[in-house]
């Protein structure tokens, strides 16, 4: 019992780490992804290519190998041009950002095209531009579509922070194995570590289902 006192809350700060950046990429995320999305869908052919090559590129590129070109390239690529340099926390939070907006991107575009055409022939019969169409009558609709795979977007983020380790983000894996290199108790931190893991991701994903259920039943109850 002792070992668990003595080391929780140490590995509770870790959590609180990796809980910090999650948030922070999601909320930024969900701004680029949102902006993404709608160039995806836009008109002009320019937007529409330049969205299409963020999305695709960095929904290619593994998250860990974005991770390093962060931390160790791109502040040689940047030279004197950034005013600060890149910490482990910054490194991580670009490259969840990419990896995450570009997955964002494609769940408003897909839950924007998921709205029946009739929605647009309807409003544009009433006089409605694309922006008051949008924001008035298919975005509405659509943000609860987004809501189930957007949550589980935000799980898959929180536990891909645990790559941090390899560039020292001092998030929950990285704090247990430091723990587990003082202790030599590798069995039981590393099951603490799994259970915090849990208790973080457990509560998301029945959120999620709490979600699509509520969409489906949504669904049933206008189906005629």
């Amino acid at each position: 019992m002792e070992l668990y006192v003595q080391n929780i809350p140490f590995l509770m700060k870790g959590a609180w780490n990796t809980l910090l950046l999650s948030i922070a990429a999601m909320a930024i995320s969900l701004l680029i992804g949102l902006v993404a999305g709608l160039m995806r869908l836009a008109g002009l052919r320019v937007a529409r290519v330049l969205s299409l090559l963020y999305i695709e590129f960095f929904r290619g590129v593994p998250m860990i190998v974005t991770i390093l070109f962060t931390f160790f390239a791109l502040p040689i690529l940047a030279g004197s041009v950034l005013p600060f340099g890149i910490d482990e926390f910054t490194a991580m939070l670009i490259a969840c950002v990419l990896w995450t907006s570009a997955n964002a991107a494609e769940i408003v575009r897909g839950s924007v095209q998921a709205i029946p055409f009739g929605q647009t022939e309807a409003s544009t019969a009433l006089g409605m531009n694309y922006i008051q169409r949008m924001r008035l009558v298919i975005f509405p609709q659509a943000t609860k579509i987004m809501v189930a795979p957007m949550i589980g977007l935000f799980t898959l983020l929180l536990k891909g922070t645990a790559i941090g380790f390899i560039i020292g983000y001092m998030e929950l894996l990285r704090m247990t194995q430091i723990t587990v290199e003082r202790t030599m108790a590798s069995i039981q931190i590393y099951t603490v570590a799994m259970a915090i893991y849990f208790l973080m991701c457990y509560p998301l994903t029945q959120l999620s289902f709490y979600y699509e259920r509520r969409l489906t039943r949504g669904r049933a109850g206008v189906s005629p």
